[in-house]
């Protein structure tokens, strides 16, 4: 009996390679792909890193704290928290792209100007100079004496101007405390090692931007870039077009900035950083910069971009330590959130914790209590370290 061509090998491969390209062609394969390393990323769990620590906006915080966005004075007071704890560098993924506005900073604002511009502001002055005018006269005329004797016992003769110094005293006072954006600003300032976060948007560009880079953006750039493999070319990190860097207010007077420009994989989930971003400048002039990770792993080595070299289609040089990456300078995550299902699937390399537990702990930030305890680090143990994501090492700075 002849067998029939169902039974005959090529038959079999014939099916196996149309099984395959149905499987491609519908992101099935894509997706076995993620899930499989989503598994190694859960099976090869580390113990917690007690350097590092993700604050979380959980359900839990929203519930106590309110509804999100919350007001910068309540960003103010974690960052306060935890500087006042003793972590070394604080790294915000909060973006502060416009001054907040509250209908009470509005109003005050508005009173503190009318009183700026009003005639209030002179009468302190005018009244204390009337009553010098009124002291030169001679009290022998009875119109004068009744003129100096009204002006001495009224409210012109020191109480007027003591009361609009302090109402313009308190304008000022009140104005302050409506400023969150102020307060917000001081509290980095004083911290000195809050780290906030930039936007680039992806794509390749055509014109020129339409605005240069803030001078304290332009100061985060990586001078250092070499390129030892010809990978110029085929290998660049991801191309940007525009930037929306943090109000100058509070970028001033941060310790640095770094992108934050998320790459979503097709099932939603984030698994990759891009540790360095390409920004086109205008005028044939194309720039690198840091990620929010890089930028917090350099603080904590008390480094900055100054100590970073671009190596490209390799990695990264950040001081005596070698941060292997894919081709486009991508380093691979142990933590996968989908956006799909807001869901994390967390490694045990990081630690976790909350809003509402920091905050909560705001009263006792004299000691390090047990959501925050990082020790010194020790830079002879990590210099000579090299990092490697092919397979990728699960190594990753929270943002």
């Amino acid at each position: 009996m002849k067998n029939s061509f169902w039974t005959k090998d090529w038959f079999a491969g014939l099916l196996v390679a149309a099984a395959f390209f149905t499987a491609q062609s519908q992101g099935l394969l894509n997706a076995l792909e993620l899930a499989v390393y989503d598994f190694g990323v859960r099976h090869s769990e580390r113990e917690p890193s007690d350097r590092i620590a993700v604050v979380a906006i959980d359900d839990k915080s929203l519930e106590n704290l309110g509804r999100w966005p919350w007001p910068r004075d309540l960003q103010a007071q974690l960052i306060e928290t935890l500087a006042g704890a003793g972590a070394k560098v604080i790294g915000s993924a909060i973006f502060y792209l416009e001054p907040q506005q509250d209908a009470g900073s509005e109003a005050f604002a508005a009173l503190n100007e009318f009183y700026t511009n009003s005639s209030l502001l002179k009468a302190g002055a005018q009244a204390e100079e009337l009553g010098n005018l009124l002291s030169t006269l001679p009290s022998s005329d009875e119109a004068v004496a009744v003129t100096q004797a009204f002006y001495k016992n009224s409210t012109l003769n020191g109480p007027l101007k003591e009361d609009l110094a302090f109402l313009e005293q308190a304008l000022t006072e009140a104005s302050n405390a409506f400023n969150a954006d102020e307060l917000l600003a001081s509290t980095i300032d004083k911290s000195a090692n809050v780290i906030l976060p930039i936007f680039f948007e992806k794509g390749e560009p055509i014109g020129n931007p339409d605005n240069p880079l803030p001078t304290y953006v332009a100061n985060q750039r990586i001078e250092k870039v070499v390129d030892r493999i010809n990978a110029a070319g085929d290998y660049y990190p991801l191309s940007t077009i525009r930037a929306a860097s943090p109000i100058a207010e509070l970028g001033e007077t941060a310790m640095a900035l770094g992108s934050l420009t998320q790459l979503p994989d097709p099932d939603g989930g984030l698994r990759r950083d891009p540790l360095v971003i390409l920004y086109y400048e205008g005028g044939n002039k194309f720039s690198y910069f840091p990620s929010l990770a890089l930028q917090i792993a350099a603080a904590s080595l008390n480094l900055s971009p100054a100590d970073m070299e671009v190596r490209l289609g390799e990695g990264i040089r950040l001081g005596r330590l070698t941060i292997g990456t894919d081709e486009y300078l991508q380093l691979y995550s142990s933590t996968a959130f989908s956006m799909a299902t807001e869901t994390t699937r967390r490694s045990k390399s990081i630690r976790h914790t909350t809003y509402l537990r920091v905050l909560s702990n705001s009263a006792n930030t004299k000691t390090r209590s047990s959501w925050w305890a990082p020790p010194p680090l020790d830079l002879a143990t990590h210099s000579k370290r090299r990092w490697s994501p092919k397979p990728p090492r699960l190594r990753y700075w929270p943002t």
